[in-house]
């Protein structure tokens, strides 16, 4: 009998775990009809939007629909706190205050570097550098179109082309709007360019490689088109976003209080305080008493034979901030940018700290440099033949070379003729400013144990060693004139020669 009811009570207990097991998938079913009836309000369409594209498992490249996606995406986010200021990050310190181009040719009569500085003016290049760090980030990659004016002796015009606009045309091909070479991929033949006129007209364009600069990010070589920054970390920021809008709706249930009335024993009971209300005039379904007026905010009720009670909401919602610190470490982790930074807050580091987390950020931002410099060399090797081609410049220059002579401790220069250098130096702010007498001290040192020269030292504190001797030298001869015509002036120089006869003596 005892086993009878030992394996009746076995036969209970499973039927009870099936039975909540069953529950907990009804509860399950429950949630996801009720999140699939959400009005369309109450949805966040970015959720869809941000999903990994394509199968993880092979390399595939995103279709042209998906890149589609990704840039709106990507648009959508540059007007949102984190999304605005990454990539005001990335051009600050990419470009910063004082980026600027020098020809790489002597130039000797500055021609070269006046009608770079007159091109660069026509066409606002310094505000186009800033454009080209945000549209590259942003989109993953940009379009510089070139446009030959009609005029010979005119200046090159250089704008922007749309990533919309590069697609196929109406026989579906090419298929990125990019044709390239079927044995070299790297060889583009033509770019599609599809827009609307204003009177919605669809137009469809062959553009020549050699009047379209392209560059792209976040794709392999073989990969036609670039992808956006914000592929990967556009979902935390959305979600830092959803958990900061919940944390000020618990904040705003915190204040909500309850206010509970007990009647004493033998006296009025609570239903009795509806009398003392206003009824409501309005929305008062028929054969059914009005509905009473809320009190306003602040009013105290009081009635004889009622013990009233404040209780407040038990939320303990403190723990929640690491999450939404978790989160927007993630938005972080995607772009380099150290914590202090995205987050808008330096409190929790110091100075030590701050130079660590940065090390990885600057070298993020050093190799965007390089990235962006390739772009600004291109362009101007364009503009630079387009003067030569135009004679706007000379297509002859001079290469002078330094020969230094150990046995007499002088310089001698040679001179020859050479083609007009058509490359240039970008040259960009400094990303950090150190502490600059603890670097100068440190040159000092190594330059009197002989580890680096004078011209080194010079050049690792940003300073141009040939253009600094020269301003030097100038210095010091007005430094000699001056004292040279003081001293005939007040007759210093007899007075220091007594001086020094009274040292002698």
């Amino acid at each position: 009998m005892a086993k009878k009811l030992e394996e009746q009570h076995k036969n209970a207990a499973m039927r009870l775990e099936i039975a909540a097991m069953k529950l907990d998938v009804a509860r399950v079913e429950q949630t996801m009809k009720i999140m699939d009836q959400l009005p369309s309000f109450a949805q966040d369409t970015d959720e869809r939007e941000w999903q990994i594209l394509g199968d993880p498992n092979k390399k595939t490249p995103y279709t042209p629909e998906q890149l589609t996606s990704i840039r709106n995406s990507a648009r959508k986010l540059q007007y949102r706190p984190t999304g605005r200021s990454i990539l005001q990050t990335y051009q600050d310190y990419i470009i910063g205050k004082d980026a600027h181009i020098t020809t790489e040719d002597e130039d000797k009569e500055g021609e070269i570097q006046e009608y770079w500085d007159d091109w660069a003016l026509v066409n606002s290049w310094d505000m186009k550098t800033k454009e080209i760090v945000k549209r590259v980030y942003r989109d993953g990659e940009v379009f510089l179109r070139w446009f030959m004016p009609a005029e010979m002796g005119e200046h090159l015009l250089v704008r922007f082309v749309d990533p919309e606009q590069i697609k196929p045309g109406t026989d579906a091909k090419p298929t990125y709007g990019i044709a390239v070479d079927d044995d070299d991929y790297e060889k583009v033949l033509y770019y599609n360019r599809v827009w609307s006129t204003s009177s919605n007209s669809q137009m469809n364009e062959r553009i020549e490689p050699d009047m379209m600069d392209f560059w792209k990010i976040g794709a392999d070589s073989d990969e036609m088109r670039g992808v956006s920054i914000f592929q990967g970390n556009g979902e935390y920021i959305t979600e830092y976003e959803k958990w900061l809008k919940d944390r000020i709706t618990i904040n705003r249930i915190r204040h909500i209080w309850n206010v509970v009335g007990k009647p004493l024993s033998g006296l009025a009971a609570i239903e009795d305080l509806k009398s003392k209300f206003a009824d409501v005039s309005y929305n008062t379904p028929a054969g059914q008493s009005a509905n009473k007026k809320m009190p306003k905010p602040g009013t105290v009720l009081f009635s004889k034979g009622v013990e009233w009670d404040l209780k407040s909401l038990n939320i303990n919602a403190a723990d929640t901030k690491d999450d939404g610190r978790a989160i927007q470490l993630m938005a972080g982790i995607g772009t380099n940018i150290p914590e202090f930074i995205i987050r808008g807050d330096a409190s929790n580091a110091n100075l030590s700290s701050s130079m660590v987390s940065e090390n990885p950020f600057i070298r993020s931002m050093e190799s965007g440099q390089d990235f962006v410099a390739k772009i600004f060399q291109k362009a101007y090797e364009r503009v630079i033949k387009w003067g030569i081609t135009t004679n706007k410049i000379k297509g002859k220059s001079t290469k002078t070379t330094v020969i230094f002579n150990e046995k007499t401790g002088e310089d001698s220069e040679t001179t020859e003729p050479i083609d007009t250098v058509t490359s240039c130096k970008v040259n960009f702010a400094t990303m950090i400013h150190r502490n600059i007498l603890e670097d100068t001290k440190a040159l000092q040192v190594q330059i009197g144990e002989g580890l680096c020269s004078r011209k080194t030292a010079s050049e690792k504190l940003g300073y141009d060693y040939e253009d600094e001797r020269i301003q030097i030298a100038r210095e010091d001869k007005l430094r000699l004139e001056n004292e040279t015509r003081n001293a005939e002036e007040f007759g210093m120089e007899d007075n220091e020669q007594t001086d020094d006869n009274s040292e002698d003596e």
